[in-house]
C-alpha cells in the first residue's frame, strides 16, 4: 500500500501537472493568429525629430511600432520571402508582414536601420535610382551607393520607385499637374508617355543590377499613381511585382501589392495595430456576409 508520504507526493504531481495544462493554452493565445497565408505589407517614408510632412514620423515612434509589432506577435519577412511566396515557391507564417520604406532617403540608414537591427528585422528600401548621391535642390538627403551596400549586407533589400519619374507635370492646356508615371504629358503622345516610362523603368532596373547585382526587378508606384499604360510599359521594362498606395491585404500570386500606411505622424502604435487588426480573418470573413 502507498503511504500518506506517497500519496503527498502524487497529488503534488498531479496538480503540477494540471497547472501546466491550464498554463499552456493561456499563454498560446496571448499572442492570436489574426490570419494565415497572407502578407501585411506597411509602408514608411522619412523619420525627424519633428515631422513636417504626413509622410514622416520620429524615430520613437517608429521604435514603439516595431516593438509593438513584436509584442502583438508579428512575424517580419524579408522582400526575397515575399517574393517566393507570390511565386507559389514558399509559405509565410501567420501574421506576416513585411517592411517597406518609399523614396530612399538617408534617415534609413540614419535612424531607422539601427532600430530595425535591434529587433533583428529587416525592411525593403524603393529607391528614386537619379536621386542617391544626388538629392534635389530643397529635398531630404538620400542615402549614398555606400551606405546603401552596407545595408545590403545587414539584410536590407532596395528596389526602384523610378529612375526619374517622381514629379508631377503638366497634362493638359488647363496647366493641370499630375504624376509623370501615369500617361502623356502636354503635347507628348501616348506612344511618346510609354516610351519614356519603360526607358527611365529600365535605367533603374540596370543602375540596381550593376551596383547591387542580380535580383528581381520590383516597383513601386510615385504618389502611387499608375494606369494601364504604366502597367504595360513596366511588364515591358521587367517589372514583375508592382506596389502601391492602395491599402489591404497581399495574397499570393498578384501582381499589385496593396500596401498599408504605417509613417503618418498620427499613427500612434494603438492606431497600427488596429488598422492591421482590421484584417483579422473573422472579422473579414463576418464583413463579406
Amino acid at each position: 500500500m502507498m503511504g500518506l508520504k506517497g500519496r503527498r507526493h502524487l497529488i503534488f504531481a498531479a496538480g503540477f501537472m494540471i497547472c501546466l495544462l491550464l498554463i499552456k493554452p493561456a499563454f498560446a493565445y496571448t499572442i492570436p493568429f489574426h490570419y494565415k497565408d497572407k502578407v501585411l505589407v506597411l509602408t514608411y517614408h522619412h523619420l525627424e525629430a519633428y515631422p513636417q510632412t504626413s509622410a514622416a514620423i520620429t524615430p520613437i515612434r517608429f521604435h514603439s511600432h516595431m516593438k509593438a509589432l513584436r509584442d502583438a506577435g508579428y512575424t517580419i519577412i524579408s522582400m526575397p520571402h515575399f517574393i517566393s511566396y507570390m511565386k507559389n515557391e514558399q509559405d509565410v507564417p501567420p501574421n506576416a508582414v513585411l517592411l517597406t520604406f518609399d523614396d530612399g532617403y538617408e534617415s534609413f540608414y540614419t535612424k531607422a536601420c539601427p532600430i530595425l537591427n535591434k529587433y533583428g528585422y529587416t525592411a525593403t528600401n524603393f529607391l528614386v535610382v537619379s536621386y542617391i548621391e544626388n538629392s534635389p535642390p530643397g529635398a531630404l538627403p538620400h542615402m549614398s551607393w555606400k551606405q546603401i551596400k552596407e545595408l545590403q549586407t545587414q539584410g536590407m533589400s532596395f528596389y526602384s520607385h523610378t529612375y526619374n519619374q517622381h514629379y508631377k507635370d503638366v497634362v493638359d492646356e488647363k496647366g493641370t499637374k499630375k504624376p509623370v508615371l501615369l500617361g502623356p504629358l502636354l503635347n507628348e503622345t501616348k506612344a511618346e508617355a510609354h516610351t519614356r516610362i519603360r526607358t527611365d523603368l529600365m535605367v533603374a532596373d540596370m543602375e540596381l543590377q550593376a551596383m547591387l547585382g542580380k535580383q528581381p526587378n520590383l516597383l513601386a508606384f510615385p504618389y502611387g499613381a499608375y494606369s494601364p499604360l504604366t502597367i504595360q510599359a513596366g511588364k515591358e521594362a521587367g517589372v514583375t511585382l508592382f506596389f502601391t498606395t492602395e491599402e489591404g491585404i497581399a495574397e499570393r500570386g498578384q501582381e499589385l501589392i496593396k500596401r498599408v500606411n504605417a509613417g503618418s505622424p498620427e499613427i500612434t502604435e494603438q492606431v497600427l495595430l488596429k488598422k492591421m487588426k482590421a484584417y483579422d480573418e473573422k472579422q473579414v470573413s463576418q464583413a463579406q456576409k
